[in-house]
């Protein structure tokens, strides 16, 4: 449509432009005329007398193309007039002196024409022999007009606008043509790249999409997508991860469950039995409901922020208040609990989700700690932040695989001989928790078993 819009737009204007370029070239001549007339025109005494011969003037007698012209000296006096114009005349008017005049009119054989009209004083004449002689007033302005059809001019124009037409139209069309191919064949890449799209599939990501390096235009295209597909690739193997982790750590407990329920309905027993039966199911059940719990919140702070409520936070009584629960724990494995809290800090910051943060670090410290180790908790100010580091010996991870910790269902032990006690989704929420405080969390396992957890918190 745009280029239909400006190939009409650009035939217009050549059509105006010539137009008027004709239209002067016709005035200008009828111009001229009227001027040579004015020359040929001349009064001596009381009369008018035009003077030419009729080679040079002819076009005011021939039968085809008819020139008229007629001389005034008022609406009703004629002086002169062509022999073309036989009985008829020409409309009358008069514009300003030496000036001229022009107007659309209706010639006497009803053709339509130009007129031009000039009022003027005519020169004083001489002696010489004078071919046509009328009576006027000495020095009275007179009016000549001169008639000229315009049908040559009109089929001129006429042809000129069926032949823009014609050539506009067909410059349109194969402007859309040329356009609709050009189209074609550019999108031609595109149409390949969505057809690579379709045959993708969810057990297909690990597809990579690939286009001809000379489209260079579509490789930003194509990389941003094969990003996104790598995304999708890796969101996938972790919801199948997820899938299949849950249900390991689910089937433990439930198995668990089962067997201690069928030992005990397979016959009558005391009191105490019972007691001692329901109290493991309890504790599995317990077990079952922390990690329930776990991944409620991880799929919440996942799904979308939750709200943070700050109020003024004392990290050592904090770290205190979540060793408590866990000290007897700690001495029964005989660990060497050291704390290196130097000083009182205060933090603004969610006092629940730190607490939760400190049980699951603090607890990972108690379990994995190998019997009679060492358990360091420090807290400490820098740069600003604050900094909490719990260390405990016993680890036997590489470096590589204490980045992991955060994972989830991650757990050392390759071989998960603590499932259904420990499901290592502790570290995993713990670190959404502490990015949802605007902080950030560390693992790292040093030489000779020293595993580190550390903490750091914007202190605002």
């Amino acid at each position: 449509m745009s280029t239909a819009g400006v190939l009409s737009v650009a035939g217009i204007a050549i059509y105006v432009l010539v137009r008027a370029s004709l239209w002067a070239e016709f005035d200008g001549a009828m111009a001229d005329k009227a001027r040579t007339m004015t020359a040929m025109v001349e009064q001596d005494e009381d009369d008018i007398e035009l003077e030419f011969k009729e080679p040079v003037m002819s076009e005011f007698d021939r039968t085809e193309r008819l020139e008229h012209y007629q001389i005034w000296r008022s609406s009703d006096q004629v002086l002169l007039r062509s022999p073309s114009l036989q009985t008829g005349d020409l409309p009358y008017w008069t514009g300003p002196l030496d000036t001229l005049v022009y107007r659309e009119a209706i010639l006497p054989n009803g053709r339509p024409g130009r007129l031009v009209s000039l009022t003027y004083r005519p020169q004083p004449g001489h002696e010489d022999e004078r071919p046509q002689r009328t009576a006027v007033s000495p020095n009275a302005p007179i009016t000549l007009i001169i008639g000229r059809e315009t049908t040559a001019l009109d089929r001129t124009l006429s042809r000129l606008r069926t032949l823009l037409v014609t050539v506009g139209v067909l410059a349109a069309a194969l402007s859309a043509a040329v356009l609709r191919w050009t189209v074609y064949r550019g999108l031609s890449p595109l149409r390949a790249l969505a057809g690579q799209i379709e045959e993708i599939d969810e057990q297909d990501l690990g597809v990579r999409l690939d286009v001809p390096r000379s489209m260079t235009e579509l490789m930003p295209v194509v990389f941003r997508l094969n990003g996104l597909l790598e995304r999708l690739d890796a969101a996938f193997a972790r919801e199948r991860a997820f899938t299949a982790d849950a249900a390991h750590e689910l089937r433990t407990p439930l198995a668990g469950l089962l067997s201690i329920l069928e030992v005990t309905i397979t016959r009558t027993r005391d009191i105490a039995a019972y007691q001692k039966a329901i109290g493991k199911c309890l504790s599995i059940a317990r077990q079952m409901r922390t990690m329930v719990d776990n991944l409620l919140w991880l799929a919440r702070l996942e799904a979308a922020p939750a709200p943070v409520e700050r109020h003024a936070v004392c990290v050592e009584e904090l770290l205190l208040e979540c060793w408590e629960p866990l000290a007897v724990r700690a001495s029964e494995r005989q660990l060497h609990v050291t704390w290196q809290c130097r000083e009182s800090t205060v933090l603004s910051t969610d006092r629940d989700k730190l607490r939760h943060v400190f049980v699951n670090v603090l607890e990972n410290a108690v379990t994995y700690t190998n019997t009679g180790g060492q358990v360091t908790i420090e807290s400490l100010s820098q740069n600003g932040a604050v900094l909490v580091r719990i260390t405990n010996t016993g680890s036997e991870l590489s470096q590589e695989e204490a980045e992991q910790a955060f994972a989830r269902f991650w757990r050392g032990d390759s071989a998960r001989k603590d499932t259904g006690q420990h499901y290592g989704l502790g570290l995993s929420l713990s670190q959404r928790i502490v990015a949802l405080l605007g902080g950030s969390i560390q693992a790292e396992s040093q030489a000779g078993g020293v595993f580190t957890i550390q903490l750091t918190l914007p202190d605002n």
